[in-house]
């Protein structure tokens, strides 16, 4: 019963870790996006490898559970997120409200709208001779 008990927790631990392996490769990218009320866009990248770049300051980042610890200039500051997709939205930490981010070149991040197609200004005739105006 020992021996059973251990291979469960074996198995428990193995798979928690794997899980948060998982979950931490899901934020791995670039991230761009506003936080709630203001209108100043924030951009960061997430590497593999643990480093990452919040606004062109060098820093590293890991994941733990529901949080996401990011770590610049020796601080350490640690935002509870949610990922849906590829819609990251943080809080807490040193937010004063929540950060939604969209994963830079998903087709979430907001863009323009497309621009309608010109419509012809006559009906067009393939056997209509040139149109050429004389002097």
């Amino acid at each position: 019963m020992q021996i059973r008990s251990c291979w469960l927790l074996m198995l428990f631990l193995t798979f928690s870790s794997w899980a948060s392996a998982m979950q931490s490769s899901n934020l791995v990218g670039t991230w761009v996006g506003k936080v709630q009320g203001y209108d100043v866009e924030m951009r960061f990248e997430l590497n593999p490898d643990g480093s990452a770049n919040f606004e062109g300051v060098a820093g590293s980042w890991h994941a733990q559970g529901n949080r996401l610890m990011l770590t610049q200039e020796g601080e350490t500051v640690a935002y509870n997120y949610t990922l849906q997709g590829s819609k990251l939205t943080l809080s807490g930490g040193d937010l004063m409200a929540p950060m939604v981010m969209n994963r830079a070149g998903s087709s979430d991040v907001a863009r323009g709208p497309m621009p309608a197609m010109p419509q012809p200004e006559e009906s067009y005739d393939p056997m209509a001779p040139p149109d050429v105006d004389s002097p």
